[in-house]
């Protein structure tokens, strides 16, 4: 199998041999998961901004999206939730899933 890097399209080509003797080729077209993007709903509750809708690949784990939006941080020191419920760090991320990270310790406060 051969990969057609010099294209937009992602496809395999196959040589098939034909009973004439002719040269053939079979493509094989696929979709590539990693390259499509699918959009969620990000809430940061550190203080940094808005709810904002941002687009992630097929995909993604939520603890890839933690380290992407969240870097130096310990997962340990939030509770991550999706759609309202907490979640393992291996859950994958699905269209128009709403991901909350919440800080579970608010550095200067008083107990």
């Amino acid at each position: 199998m051969f990969r057609n890097l010099n294209s937009n399209k992602d496809y395999f080509s196959k040589p098939l041999s034909h009973s004439t003797g002719g040269n053939f080729y079979a493509h094989i077209y696929f979709k590539n998961e990693r390259k499509r993007k699918m959009r969620i709903l990000y809430i940061n509750n550190t203080g940094s901004g808005w709810a904002d809708y941002i687009d992630v690949p097929q995909n993604q784990t939520v603890e890839e999206l933690f380290k992407g939006k969240m870097p130096g941080s310990k997962p340990d020191d939030f509770l991550i939730r999706v759609n309202r419920q907490p979640v393992a760090k291996d859950q994958i991320l699905r269209e128009n899933d709403r991901v909350t990270i919440t800080p579970l310790k608010i550095e200067g406060a008083i107990i």
